[in-house]
């Protein structure tokens, strides 16, 4: 019987997530980032079922309540669809893309968050940490069925960054229940 012998040499690869999941968590911990920075609250959702992958929340205060207090996201991260000047052309998966597309009660957005293929998605120099590049997000409600059976291509308007003081707009268009 053979024992394994631990790893003992360095390799800044050996035991790493692949990288669609490592796309996964960095776009979680982009919006979180995002929501912090905002005032909001993030609730990860644990089973994706429906096509969404965290909750964004707001709060009440004293006799001020919010009409709806949450905005529901789907995210996506691709260094592969660069931007254009009319914005990201972002392949949605069918089932995604039906799921957001549907009427609901809660706001549903797509968050697409685009890194950099060859350079660091984080950098910390001491002072800061700043997250590299950008996230832009789109309403798919009410968007037509398509005959498609594996994707659909979605432009993400790159004027839809997603920011803390975009994200503060949104917020408070769901608070008013005005944001579809």
């Amino acid at each position: 019987m053979s024992i394994p012998i631990p790893y003992q040499g360095t390799c800044e690869s050996c035991f790493t997530l692949p990288l669609t999941k490592q796309q996964e968590l960095f776009s979680l911990a982009y919006v979180e980032a995002i929501a912090s920075a905002a005032g909001y609250g993030v609730d990860e959702i644990r089973v994706d079922m429906g096509s969404l992958d965290l909750t964004v929340r707001q709060y009440g205060n004293g006799d001020n309540f919010p009409l709806r207090d949450s905005l529901r996201i789907q995210l996506k991260c691709t260094y592969a669809h660069l931007p254009s000047a009319d914005g990201i052309h972002y392949p949605v998966p069918i089932k995604n893309y039906n799921d957001l597309r549907r009427p609901a009660l809660d706001s549903y957005i797509l968050v697409v968050l685009h890194v950099p293929r060859e350079t660091a998605w984080l950098i910390h120099d001491g002072t800061s940490l700043m997250l590299y590049k950008c996230a832009y997000w789109i309403s798919l409600r009410n968007r037509p069925a398509v005959p498609n059976s594996d994707t659909v291509s979605v432009t993400v308007p790159l004027a839809n960054a997603f920011m803390p003081d975009e994200l503060r707009r949104l917020m408070n268009m769901v608070a008013e229940g005005t944001l579809l």
